[in-house]
């Protein structure tokens, strides 16, 4: 399901993902010792959480920083695709890949990039891991902004 705050590109991505993890949800809302978390894309299978930072978040660092930790706290690893220019957040073991949205190409990139942290971090059936090396095929052709 895809909740409708969603940028283009956090939506882009979020469809990527739903093709090899069809119960993945966006806009999960979830409460982590009292306090409540939207999370832009979240896989329960694996667990896995994916949010996309775009410019919006420079005045979020604290919020973004209590999210890496939270979910951390809770084992829940997460991948956070940041736009270059935001300034650096405390990653609580978050992994990190940068975006430069003006670069032709570069979101095929965190594409990849995303694709290889899933693969590396998971076990995953023979099904799902066809379908993400296919993310680079399909990626790449694709134009979101």
């Amino acid at each position: 399901m895809i909740r409708g705050t969603q940028g283009k590109t956090e939506r882009w991505l979020f469809s990527f993902v739903q093709k090899v993890f069809p119960n993945a949800e966006s806009g999960r809302i979830m409460c982590l010792k009292n306090r409540v978390l939207e999370l832009d894309i979240y896989v329960a299978d694996l667990p896995l959480c994916i949010e996309y930072d775009g410019l919006h978040h420079r005045k979020r660092v604290k919020k973004d920083e209590n999210k890496n930790y939270l979910l951390r706290e809770e084992g829940i690893p997460l991948i956070r695709i940041r736009e270059h220019g935001l300034p650096s957040i405390k990653a609580f073991g978050s992994s990190t890949i940068v975006h430069y949205p003006f670069q032709p190409g570069d979101l095929h990139r965190c594409l990849l990039d995303l694709r290889s942290e899933i693969l590396t971090r998971y076990a995953l059936n023979g099904e799902q891991q066809a379908e993400l090396q296919a993310w680079g095929e399909d990626s790449g052709n694709t134009t979101i902004l």
